[in-house]
């Protein structure tokens, strides 16, 4: 995990989002990636900003912030939740949302604290930083996989993906014939990413896109690709090629 906790304030009144913020300058690890004063506005903003926590406003206008978590969680992507409000009667569903923590208005800062403290420890026990994620299910926002790279991360729809192939703890993703995004993850941490698309995976080394298939060639040995007007193939060994056919079946 990078030095940084990214953060995000999600609440309908200015002056709560400003005093979070105030209270989050005394944390000199936490960056603050944004504020939000409605739910739809919200999700929009961890969508783009993908942090590690959110603070988030129970009692807000339309959707209320357990509503948001809702909407959150169909997009696959899941920070950390700390809800702040001026209610008690919340916590109970707080808990059963699996919210990270609940501060109560005003904000004690010994009990945020604690909280951030909290949170420290759990990311970094969670040191891949979310190297591979699926998020975007939502009415506002396409499907995308995210997959973290030695410079930073990138955002590709399943559909760009023409495939992939296993280089030890990273991973290529072919493009197109000769462009290639090498990936910080092993193949196999993307399999479970795959349900429901074109994406196949093939043996222990690959993963393919059916939807760009051209042709394939028992004997040669060989998968043709079609995309964006040019063909391109991938030598492949026969075993792949039947293990490949027996899922598109």
């Amino acid at each position: 995990m990078s030095n940084k906790i990214r953060a995000v304030i999600i609440d309908d009144m200015s002056d709560s989002r400003a005093v979070m913020a105030v209270l989050l300058k005394d944390h000199s690890d936490i960056e603050l990636c944004g504020m939000a004063d409605n739910a739809d506005r919200g999700i929009q903003l961890i969508l783009e900003q993908l942090p590690h926590v959110v603070f988030l406003d129970v009692e807000m206008p339309g959707k209320n912030g357990l509503e948001l978590l809702d909407e959150l969680k169909k997009s696959g992507y899941s920070p950390h939740i700390i809800f702040t409000t001026g209610y008690h009667d919340y916590a109970i569903q707080a808990v059963r949302q699996r919210a990270f923590d609940y501060l109560v208005k005003p904000i004690n800062e010994d009990e945020l604290r604690q909280s951030i403290t909290r949170l420290r420890i759990a990311l970094q026990n969670n040191h891949t930083d979310r190297d591979v994620m699926l998020y975007g299910k939502t009415s506002l926002s396409p499907a995308r996989i995210r997959f973290n790279t030695r410079t930073g991360f990138i955002l590709l729809n399943p559909d760009e993906i023409v495939y992939c192939k296993a280089a030890l703890n990273y991973t290529e993703i072919y493009l197109h014939e000769k462009e290639m995004q090498l990936v910080t993850v092993q193949i196999g941490r993307i399999s479970p990413l795959l349900e429901g698309t074109s994406l196949k995976r093939v043996g222990k080394s690959y993963i393919i896109n059916t939807i760009h298939i051209k042709e394939v060639d028992r004997k040669d040995e060989r998968i043709t690709f079609h995309k964006n007007g040019k063909a391109f193939a991938l030598p492949i060994s026969l075993t792949y090629i039947k293990q490949l056919e027996e899922q598109m079946n």
